[in-house]
């Protein structure tokens, strides 16, 4: 006999009497292979390379979203991490003098030979029943460089890692 046993079912249309915090759906989206761009020192206008959709099924509902990136560089730069849903921002830190760049994370990376890690998890409050797209961007804080996605500009042997990037979108009844 087969059995199946749960702490509780979670209605697709959320949690009853205003309680929160049932996962509703969850979407994902990952990059396996590489990719190479030369970066424009644009925190305003960062090199999207991944997107995914999710349809909220209430206003109510919260996007939980956790996002990673993987990326080397041909020099020493910083990493500017940007998640947005369609082209608005979804987080990012604050103001502060006019040389500060606002991102979501960052990260930098000094040889040829390295890969850093750039990961982050945000909630958003979309207020939506419309598809909406969430993408997944870097910029870098120097002209000229060339960024790797899921590789190091070193390529080609057993000592150099290959990696991957990605997020998981998960819709929480608010």
């Amino acid at each position: 006999m087969s059995q199946i046993k749960v702490n509780s079912i979670v209605p697709l249309a959320g949690l009853s009497g205003g309680a929160s915090g049932g996962v509703l759906q969850t979407k994902s989206a990952f990059k396996t292979d590489t990719a190479s761009f030369t970066t424009l020192n644009s925190a305003t206008d960062p090199y999207f390379f991944l997107e995914t959709t999710i349809t909220p099924v209430s206003t109510s509902s919260k996007i939980l979203i956790f996002a990673y990136i993987t990326v080397g560089s041909s020099g020493g730069t910083t990493y500017r991490f940007q998640v947005n849903r369609g082209t608005t921002p979804v987080l990012r830190g604050d103001t502060g003098d006019a040389s500060e760049s606002r991102a979501t994370s960052g990260t930098n990376t000094q040889e040829t030979w390295e890969v850093a890690n750039i990961a982050t998890m945000n909630i958003d409050s979309p207020a939506s029943t419309s598809e909406l797209t969430y993408k997944l961007g870097i910029s870098n804080g120097t002209s000229g460089y060339t960024a790797y996605i899921n590789r190091s500009s070193t390529d080609g042997g057993a000592e150099y890692v290959r990696g991957t990037s990605g997020f998981i979108l998960q819709e929480v009844s608010g």
